[in-house]
Parts: structure tokens; C-alpha cells; sequence
């Protein structure tokens, strides 16, 4: 089998985070694999929001319908798409 659909088929994801800060450099990895990957015509058409503070992502946690893995966890990441303007024919 292809090594990169093998990848793809045995990928996990996993919830249980340890409760520890991300080092500065983490998130700047992080953030530079993010800005990396693919997009449709390297548009890149999205933000990428990063929330440390305990109590910002306690917050989305509930937003997110109680997710337990929101709240606990070194960084939240955020995508936001702007909303593109109306087309016109």
C-alpha cells in the first residue's frame, strides 16, 4: 500500500491531552505546519487564532457543546474563514 494512505488510514485521534503548557516553540512549529499545508490556488483563505488562557478556552468548551478536550489541552487553534463577498453573475 501507499505509504501516505497507509498514513492516512491508521491515523488516530486521540483526546486525552496532558495538562501542560506548549512550549513557544511548539506553537510556532505548529503554526508554520499549518501555513504549510495544502490549499486550494495557495489562497491560504483563513485565520489561525491560538488560545492559551484557562478561562477563554474553559468558555469555548461550553460553546463547543461541552467538549472536555477544548478546555483541556496546551492550545485551542481556531480556523476562521472569512466570509467571502457575494458574487454577482
Amino acid at each position: 500500500m501507499n505509504p501516505v494512505v497507509e498514513t492516512i488510514l491508521s491515523h488516530r485521534s486521540i483526546r486525552d491531552f496532558e495538562e501542560k503548557k506548549l512550549t513557544k516553540e511548539q506553537i510556532e512549529t505548529i503554526i508554520r505546519c499549518a501555513q504549510a499545508s495544502s490549499t486550494s490556488s495557495f489562497l491560504q483563505a483563513y485565520s489561525i487564532i491560538g488560545v492559551t488562557d484557562e478561562e477563554k478556552k474553559a468558555r469555548l468548551a461550553e460553546i463547543a457543546s461541552n467538549q472536555r478536550h477544548v478546555a483541556k489541552n496546551g492550545l485551542v487553534r481556531l480556523l476562521r474563514r472569512p466570509v467571502p463577498p457575494p458574487h454577482r453573475l
